[in-house]
């Protein structure tokens, strides 16, 4: 197997120094010295790199950010939700052509039955992805209570302890 040149110890102690602080990524690239070679001289002096470390609390920050964004988001759409469902209540103005060509505005007490189904569809969907966001529930089956889980598992063990007659 092919060797590479010999290092001296003032390169071997700068690259260790570098993998220790930056991880063996930087200390290879600012050295020029292979990986496997540091990764050996840091396995024979028992070293360990501050990257795992700083690779966890970047993760952690990541974490917290996403979900301080997704915090965030949920409530715009609930914000959005109901901006989307006043909206259903409120005058409408309608425009279309005529047959002569004309084009014809006319204002309405509330949006058309079809223009209210779409505000109270998107409405609905906002809270949905709300919801989900925000880890809650979004379906009916999601809500069971636990007492009812406790009063089912309860109702099975008695079934169990009475050889199936209950």
């Amino acid at each position: 197997m092919a060797r590479g040149r010999p290092r001296s110890e003032a390169e071997r102690r700068r690259a260790l120094a570098i993998y220790e602080q930056d991880g063996l990524a930087a200390a290879s690239q600012q050295t020029g010295i292979p990986k496997q070679t540091i990764q050996q001289w840091a396995s024979s002096d028992g070293l360990r790199t501050a990257e795992p470390a700083k690779t966890a609390a970047a993760t952690a920050t990541h974490s917290r950010t996403m979900a301080e964004r997704r915090a965030r988001l949920a409530d715009d759409l609930l914000a959005d939700a109901e901006r989307l469902r006043a909206h259903v209540w409120t005058p409408a103005t309608v425009h279309h052509w005529s047959k002569d060509g004309d084009f014809l505005e006319r204002e309405l007490p509330t949006p058309t039955i079809s223009d209210q189904k779409t505000l109270l569809l998107a409405a609905a969907i906002a809270i949905d992805k709300s919801q989900l966001l925000a880890g809650e529930a979004t379906e009916r089956s999601e809500q069971v209570s636990t007492e009812r889980i406790v009063q089912l598992r309860e109702a099975l063990a008695l079934r169990v302890v009475s050889g199936g007659a209950a």
